[in-house]
């Protein structure tokens, strides 16, 4: 007797960044969108609180972002937990996030940790700069498409000041 995989369920989220996927399958996923399609079924119910969490944020209300955050202490897990402390506002290089988990010579690693980031800014990879310019953002190099988007993101970090509700 076969037994079918489990659909992977998504939604859009539009912010002023650009749309954001949300997709539930196996593990729960937050990405920018692509121009190719989405598969998958649409749950306009899919993780609700998260969806209020990224709305919220992009209106500058801090958010909780601890229920989202991995709990173990492998070496991903403390660079996203890290990453999630960087205040509002401020940018942090690669190499100072290595120095603060413990691995001050995994300044690479933790862009690969930040490349993999499953919750752009709830744990906010684009505050992770290089130690010379920006470094890339969403699994582009420097180049990429996506560094505008990150640039965007830091000034409306800059623009819009965080309010007191909610805690990061």
């Amino acid at each position: 007797m076969s037994t079918n995989p489990p659909s992977v369920r998504f939604r859009t989220i539009t912010t002023p960044f650009g749309t954001m996927v949300l997709k539930q399958h196996q593990e729960l996923g937050l990405s920018w969108a692509t121009a190719s399609p989405i598969s998958g079924q649409i749950d306009e119910h899919l993780h609700q609180d998260l969806v209020l969490a990224i709305e919220n944020w992009c209106k500058g209300i801090a958010v909780d972002v601890k229920p989202w955050l991995p709990k173990g202490q492998d070496f991903t897990s403390r660079v996203r937990r890290a990453c999630a402390m960087i205040p509002w506002g401020e940018t942090r290089t690669y190499g100072q996030v290595a120095q603060s988990v413990g691995s001050p010579r995994a300044a690479r690693a933790v862009g690969q940790v930040m490349r993999r980031n499953p919750l752009p800014l709830l744990v906010p990879c684009h505050r992770v700069i290089g130690a010379t310019g920006l470094g890339g953002y969403a699994g582009d190099d420097q180049n990429g498409p996506q560094l505008d988007r990150k640039r965007a993101i830091l000034a409306f970090e800059q623009d819009v000041p965080q309010s007191e509700d909610g805690s990061l």
